[in-house]
C-alpha cells in the first residue's frame, strides 16, 4: 500500500493513469460554470491567484451565496470566495485580500517554499542530514572512557 507507513519506496507503476485532461464544462452547461470560467481574480498574491485559478479550473471554486464579514473593518462586504478582506480594505493596505500578506513578504515566503524543496530533493533516501549512527556510538564510547 502506497500510504502505509515508512512505505517510500514504490516497486509498480501507477495503476490507473488519465487518457485525457480534465474539462470543468464537459457535462456541466449550468450558467455558474461559465461565469467561473470567465472569471478574474483581483486583488490576491500571485501564490493565492495560481491555488483560486486551480480550484476554477478543477471545479473547486465554491462561490459565496451571501458576502461574508470583512477581519479588518468587520462589516458583510466581502463577495470574493476565499478571501478575508473586502476590496476597499486589500486596496487601502496594499496586501492580498487572501492571505493578507503584501507582495513582498508573499514573493518571500514562495522563495523560501522553492528552497526548502530544493533542499529536500537534495537529500538522497534513507540519509539524514544529521550525524549517523555509527558516529554517535563512538561518541557514547569516547564518553564512557
Amino acid at each position: 500500500m502506497s500510504t502505509q507507513k515508512g512505505n517510500t519506496a514504490r516497486t509498480r507503476t501507477q495503476r490507473y493513469k488519465n487518457t485525457r485532461k480534465f474539462k470543468n464544462d464537459l457535462h456541466d452547461t449550468r450558467p455558474i460554470t461559465k461565469i467561473l470560467k470567465d472569471l478574474k481574480i483581483e486583488g490576491a498574491c500571485r501564490r493565492c491567484k495560481d491555488i483560486l485559478e486551480w480550484k476554477i479550473k478543477y471545479k473547486k471554486y465554491k462561490p459565496y451565496s451571501q458576502p461574508k464579514k470583512c477581519i479588518n473593518c468587520t462589516e458583510k462586504k466581502v463577495k470574493q470566495s476565499y478571501f478575508t478582506l473586502c476590496a476597499d480594505c486589500y486596496q487601502k493596505l496594499g496586501v492580498c485580500g487572501k492571505c493578507g500578506k503584501t507582495e513582498e513578504e508573499s514573493a518571500k515566503a514562495a522563495a523560501e517554499e522553492d528552497a526548502a524543496a530544493a533542499a529536500a530533493e537534495s537529500v538522497p533516501d534513507g540519509e539524514d542530514e544529521g550525524s549517523s549512527y555509527e558516529e554517535e556510538t563512538d561518541e557514547e564510547d569516547n564518553k564512557e572512557s
